[in-house]
């Protein structure tokens, strides 16, 4: 089902299996730009999220925003064969099966004139294994993010709760161990990253995986990539 988050935001959320007694909250976020929706990160398009989206305006950008955010790309485009689909090379292919109109670097370097005003696409620069791309929603200041973040506040199961706690994500706004030691691989390019997603103030965050941050987003999101600059102080110095 689809929810609203703000007067261009809306969600929909499920429960995605990743591994043995590993569970996640996973959640869709799309953008109402003059009627035309923007799919980050799609679910599996069921009869009912089809009809919702629908009635909200034609969706007409499928974005699948890493290189593991692409499951349900196919899904998405099969249901609205009139969007273009947009991702990393990374999901591109391991989607080979899906028409990808272009690259994500593509569409961050010449976006569609239509978004000046709603939209700013940034990549995450220095990674490994992951290519994000993240979105400043700008009308609410809204930072929408697949894993750059994760917020799981009520883990839905033991195992689940176990391995957030070990990569250092349970029950709190976080980036995960995993990013930090294996995923980054340059952190002054990375930081710079950072420090262009600070810089755009966002009160509140829209992230995969876990309870979205409603108020108070640019403070906590500063605490939490604090580690970045480690070397990068100068990054923030236009960021006080």
């Amino acid at each position: 089902m689809l929810e609203r988050i703000a007067p261009n935001l809306y969600a929909a959320e499920t429960s995605l299996r990743l591994g043995p007694g590993i569970v996640f909250p996973t959640r869709m976020t799309a953008v109402d730009i003059s009627g035309d929706l923007l799919l980050y990160s799609p679910l599996k398009i069921d009869e009912e999220l089809e009809a919702d989206l629908r009635s909200l305006g034609e969706v007409r950008w499928i974005i699948a925003p890493n290189d593991h955010h692409h499951l349900f790309v196919g899904s998405a485009a099969e249901a609205f064969p009139e969007a273009e689909v947009w991702g990393t090379d990374g999901a591109a292919a391991n989607e080979p099966d899906v028409d990808f109109d272009g690259s994500l670097s593509e569409l961050a370097a010449s976006p569609p004139a239509a978004w000046s005003e709603t939209l700013a696409l940034l990549e995450l620069q220095g990674t490994r294994f992951w290519h994000e791309f993240v979105f400043h929603v700008i009308p609410g200041d809204t930072l929408v993010c697949a894993d750059f973040v994760f917020n799981i506040q009520s883990p839905p199961n033991l195992v689940t709760s176990f391995v957030l706690w070990l990569v250092g994500g349970r029950a709190k706004l976080a980036q995960t161990r995993t990013e930090r030691w294996i995923m980054v691989r340059d952190r002054a390019a990375f930081a710079e990253s950072v420090s262009r997603i600070l810089a755009w103030e966002c009160d509140r965050i829209v992230m995969a995986h876990g309870d979205i941050v409603e108020t108070d987003g640019y403070r906590r999101l500063r605490e939490v990539t604090r580690w970045t600059f480690k070397g990068n102080e100068h990054l923030l110095e236009t960021d006080a």
